[in-house]
């Protein structure tokens, strides 16, 4: 005879069970939002439903709060897991967010291969290349036939970061050649690597500033750029997924920047403390410019006093030049955004505009 008791347990059972099956119907994407607008208390029960694979993609969508407030609810093991089944630039990402007593934690309980892949991107200045990209990609010898070359991709491709490109490169690991899985599906499995792939490769190096990779992918409408050290050896790639991150970023900066917030970093829910921080310069500027203005114009009451129209043609006159000056401000600031106009482009821009 059930009792109260394991009816309620069973209840209880059935609706995990029931939830379970409805959260592996959903896109990771959307996962990461359900889990993000649950109580805290839940957060932790919902995400341990999820299979190994779809955790690991839910975790990297998550806001570094919430995926910090699940590494201290979810158990040691689960979480050394967790962290081991990212990708290495989504690992270091999260590093980038956390405390570094945990980070210091995490790094000892990841696998050694994926603690030197870690270590190699967080070694990398914060908004260049090297920071950005991720050691996973399919890697090939010139000496290759077709066939043995799509047979490592079977073997090795599974969980690449893109196995779109294949990248070249000769005994001393230095980027040679590049070849596309298109090419490699349409030649003859006999054919030899070095006679089908293409040796005019685009790459950017470690140190390229992360702006510079976004728009050289954009011009040439890449999926996937070959990051390369000074010494040209291969080190990794950059994927369009980040490039579309920076490009959000960086538009957002832009528009925050055009509206006087320094830093253009501020978020719609920051804390008090830190908006006052990003908007009070250019708020003191302003004042400060008006009371320039007006200590300018005191001397002229008198005159102002004769001819009262001056008083209302002024602030119109005002008006009129500050909307001037915003829509070129404008259209300057998203140029160099896009990287239509460069600082070279200076003089010639005051020129059109003075």
């Amino acid at each position: 005879m059930l009792t109260q008791e394991k009816q309620f347990y069973l209840t209880e059972l059935a609706g995990l069970n029931r939830m379970k099956w409805e959260l592996t119907q959903l896109p990771a994407i959307d996962l990461g939002d359900y889990i993000v607008e649950l109580p805290p208390e839940q957060r932790a029960i919902a995400f341990r439903l999820l299979q190994k694979d779809k955790a690991t993609d839910v975790f990297e969508y998550l806001p570094p709060d919430i995926q910090e407030e699940l590494i201290s609810s979810l158990h040691a093991a689960d979480v050394r897991q967790l962290i081991d089944s990212m990708r290495p630039d989504d690992r270091a990402e999260l590093f980038d967010e956390l405390p570094a007593r945990i980070v210091r934690r995490l790094l000892q309980q990841i696998s050694p291969a994926e603690r030197a892949a870690t270590a190699t991107i967080l070694g990398y200045p914060e908004g260049t290349a090297g920071r950005l990209m991720t050691t996973e990609y399919v890697q090939l010898r010139q000496g290759l036939t077709v066939g043995e070359a799509l047979e490592k991709i079977r073997q090795t491709g599974q969980d690449k970061e893109t196995i779109y490109y294949a990248y070249v490169t000769d005994d001393q690991r230095k980027l040679v050649r590049v070849v596309s899985l298109r090419q490699l599906l349409f030649s003859i499995p006999t054919a030899l690597i070095r006679d089908i792939a293409s040796d005019r490769v685009l790459k950017t190096y470690t140190e390229t500033p992360q702006e510079e990779v976004a728009q050289l992918m954009k011009r040439y409408d890449l999926i996937a750029l070959p990051v390369v050290d000074r010494e040209d050896r291969l080190v990794g790639i950059v994927t369009i997924d980040d490039v579309v991150d920076i490009l959000e970023e960086e538009a957002t900066e832009d528009i925050q920047k055009l509206a006087g917030v320094s830093g253009g970093d501020e978020a719609a829910l920051s804390p008090p403390r830190v908006t006052l921080q990003k908007r009070l310069p250019w708020l003191v500027a302003n004042m400060a410019l008006y009371i320039g203005a007006a200590s300018a114009i005191a001397p002229f009451q008198q005159v102002i006093a004769l001819v009262p129209v001056l008083a209302v043609i002024m602030p119109i006159l005002s008006n009129a030049s500050g909307t001037v000056a915003i829509q070129t401000l404008s259209v300057t600031v998203r140029g160099l955004g896009i990287g239509e106009v460069t600082v070279a482009d200076t003089f010639k821009i005051c020129g059109r505009n003075c």
